[in-house]
């Protein structure tokens, strides 16, 4: 009967290390401004919500259109008073930008519950890839919210404060006519 037991607890153990929310990739290079996306950052299943929906997806619908990675956390009221405003640039430029919004397990002390908890009374379109592990290792940071951009031809294009991420710059990026400045210090 206790060897039954230890067997089964030991069955249990080793199911529960082998529980993750993301795939991870071998190795995770950071990225700067002006690198090409590795094609990892494409196919990377992540868990995404959206319209109050959770679904497992990769980016590959993104390629070709200017992306703006949104890091944020429950409790950054900074990164809250965007989001109206980052939803409507969304809206007004369907079909050449995505901003899809990342918020990570690392450093952000926020659950699976809590974001469902915070979305329940604030629905937007803009997706939201939670318990992020892979997309903060790729664009390390420490202060949020940190913005980066993503041109359409899948190079980082810039690394930003909210200050920047204005319909102006959005303009400017989807019409291939100007560029803005190219990183933020952390």
């Amino acid at each position: 009967m206790k060897k039954t037991i230890k067997i089964v607890v030991m069955a249990v153990l080793c199911l529960n290390f082998l529980v993750n929310a993301q795939d991870k990739p071998a190795t995770i290079s950071p990225l700067k401004v002006g690198d090409k996306l590795p094609e990892s950052f494409w196919q990377q299943e992540y868990t995404i919500y959206q319209n109050g929906q959770t679904t497992r997806q990769t980016l590959t619908q993104n390629k070709g259109k200017l992306i703006i990675l949104d890091f944020w956390a429950t409790w950054c009221s900074a990164c809250i008073s965007h989001f109206d405003f980052l939803d409507s640039l969304s809206k007004s430029n369907k079909g050449k930008l995505e901003i899809i919004q990342v918020n990570s397990i690392v450093g952000t002390g926020d659950t699976e519950s809590k974001i469902f908890s915070f979305f329940k009374d604030r629905p937007l379109s803009t997706p939201c890839i939670y318990q992020d592990t892979i997309l903060k290792a790729m664009f390390p940071h420490t202060l949020i919210p940190h913005y980066v951009w993503i041109n359409r031809r899948g190079q980082v294009e810039a690394i930003t404060s909210s200050i920047l991420v204005t319909a102006e710059n959005i303009k400017k990026l989807t019409s291939n006519t100007d560029e803005i400045p190219k990183r933020k210090e952390n």
